[in-house]
């Protein structure tokens, strides 16, 4: 408890050195005279132990590389994994002893990664986690991974406390033999965060234009995963990791389309996709897709530019949202939109999980339009086609008390900011991107429109602001094709908002609607229209 509570500030307190504290915990841990539950208590104790001498540093990490701090910390994990490596031999006759020294292993291993035990969180097996973050990777998070950088080579403490290869070993290992549950959910909650956090700098680094020597690159690990003809032992928490490297590389696509990293990854990912849609589409197994911790990543695969995945993708889609009934020769006769809207409506919440996701991510790292084009005619056919799906999942979110289900109730409000702020820098993209941000903004104000009478929060902001916005910015876009959009979107509004004078909240400001009015005609009477220039008119607080 207190090396869990003080963490580095421990060892101020304590005359004791940490090379004579570990080499009584690890003779402890191979003390045969110990009872068992004994013994489980010293090898719990390492995590804690090897954590509470991770130095706390401000600044470039660089410069303390040669810190005695850092240097003990490096040679204390060192130390422990090379016992916990060998904990089938030194437990090999103990049933309950080695398990635990394979979970402490990955224990230590997730820590490293910069995941505390205390929170993490659990699910379902195929159900979503608790917690939604968005998370961004600094080229100064990955110094204590536990992965060497052969390009530094100065810093040999650090790469020779790694093991990485023999961790990643261990791991793949335990996937594919061990017959203990508990250890193989072990082992899958860590290769889902090893996966995770190598994509993430991954996509931040490529994004940011920076560099770290070494880890832009496919690990052993995710080679071997793709690289195992037997899908189907695959648990489903690995699968959503997968499918969620497939997702961030899509999204990359349209934002570093010739970077070699980024292609070398894709490729990577192809044997994988490839042996899953033959088991999927040609021999029956169950379409993962159809879970809701995979589900959530379905609309960014969709728009991948690599020819194989995107193929593979909408197989996998098309035979999970089309009956059978459909099907000729292996082949759905339906529009794959149709399939997509099926699944979504199957998995609700984790489309608004992945869409969250994203959005999050560019209010961040800032708006990119390829990526938003792509994924925009995909969530318009959502909006469109399946309101009342999405207003009842808001709704019985907000009936639960998870941190989930808050952020959904908040989803609609998401969205109207975000392409609100999209409608003003539209000028700056192409018109086929103008078109479709207009498109959806149009099916999002009518959700709006048509749940705000029934009072609940999840519609508790200004609709109507979107007004303001047309007119006021996206009505002087370049594009003519532009400009009449937006007079044919204000004037939509307009006359929705007309059936709904008695309702206070859509009380319009007269002078708004008559501005509207004067250059819808103006413009539709017009060949050729020039720009209209708009005077500031006096618009309510709140539309």
């Amino acid at each position: 408890m207190l090396l869990t509570t003080l963490k580095y500030r421990f060892w101020e307190h304590t005359s004791y050195e940490p090379t004579a504290v570990l080499d009584v915990i690890l003779r402890q841990c191979q003390d045969k005279a110990w009872k068992e539950f004994i013994v489980i208590g010293f090898l719990e104790l390492l995590p804690s132990f090897l954590r509470s001498l991770r130095p706390e540093y401000d600044g470039d990490i660089m410069a303390y590389v040669d810190d005695d701090k850092t240097l003990t910390y490096f040679s204390t994990r060192k130390s422990i994994y090379t016992f916990l490596l060998a904990s089938q031999r030194v437990y090999a006759s103990h049933a309950v002893l080695h398990p635990t020294a394979v979970k402490v292993l990955y224990t230590i291993v997730r820590e490293a990664y910069g995941v505390p035990q205390a929170s993490a969180t659990t699910a379902k097996d195929g159900d979503l986690p608790g917690d939604h973050t968005v998370e961004i990777i600094a080229s100064k998070h990955t110094y204590w991974w536990p992965y060497p950088t052969p390009e530094k080579l100065d810093d040999d403490a650090r790469n020779s406390s790694c093991f990485a290869s023999e961790w990643m070993e261990h791991l793949f290992n335990t996937l594919k033999t061990s017959p203990l549950l508990q250890l193989v959910d072990a082992a899958s909650a860590t290769i889902t965060l090893v996966l995770q956090k190598h994509l993430y700098l991954i996509r931040d680094a490529l994004i940011g234009g920076f560099d770290v020597p070494g880890l832009l690159r496919s690990t052993w690990l995710l080679d071997n995963l793709c690289s195992w003809k037997d899908v189907e032992k695959i648990p489903l928490t690995v699968h959503a990791a997968l499918f969620e490297c497939i997702g961030v590389t899509a999204y990359l696509c349209h934002v570093v389309p010739d970077s070699a990293h980024l292609r070398a990854f894709q490729d990577r990912l192809v044997p994988y996709l490839t042996v899953m849609t033959h088991e999927i589409a040609d021999k029956g197994l169950f379409n993962v897709l159809k879970t809701p911790v995979v589900a959530q990543h379905m609309t960014m695969c969709l728009i991948s530019t690599h020819p194989t995945i995107r193929a593979n993708i909408k197989t996998l889609v098309m035979h999970g949202g089309s009956p059978a009934s459909t099907f000729v020769n292996k082949i759905s006769t339906e529009p794959i939109n149709v399939s997509y809207k099926r699944l979504v409506e199957m998995n609700m919440v984790p489309f608004c999980r992945g869409m969250m996701s994203t959005l999050m991510y560019m209010r961040s790292q800032g708006h990119h339009a390829g990526v938003l084009k792509e994924a925009l005619q995909y969530w318009t056919y959502v909006l469109e086609g399946l309101p009342d799906g999405l207003f009842a999942a808001i709704v019985a979110a907000s009936e639960s008390k998870s941190k989930s289900g808050a952020s959904l109730v908040r989803f609609p409000r998401l969205l109207h900011d975000f392409f609100c702020h999209a409608l003003q820098t539209s000028d700056k993209a192409d018109e086929s991107y103008g078109v479709r941000v207009l498109r959806f903004l149009k099916v999002l104000w009518r959700f709006w429109w048509v749940f705000h009478p029934r009072q609940h929060k999840c519609t508790e902001y200004a609709g109507n602001r979107v007004l303001l916005l047309l007119l006021k910015h996206t009505l002087l876009h370049p594009s003519i094709t532009i400009q009449r959009r937006v007079v044919e979107l204000a004037t939509y509004i307009i006359g929705e908002l007309g059936h709904a004078k008695d309702y206070d909240s859509f009380r319009l400001d007269s002078h708004v609607q008559a501005e509207v009015l004067t250059l819808s005609k103006t413009w539709q009477t017009t060949a050729e229209p020039n720009v209209v220039m708009i005077d500031v008119w006096n618009a309510p607080t709140e539309l």
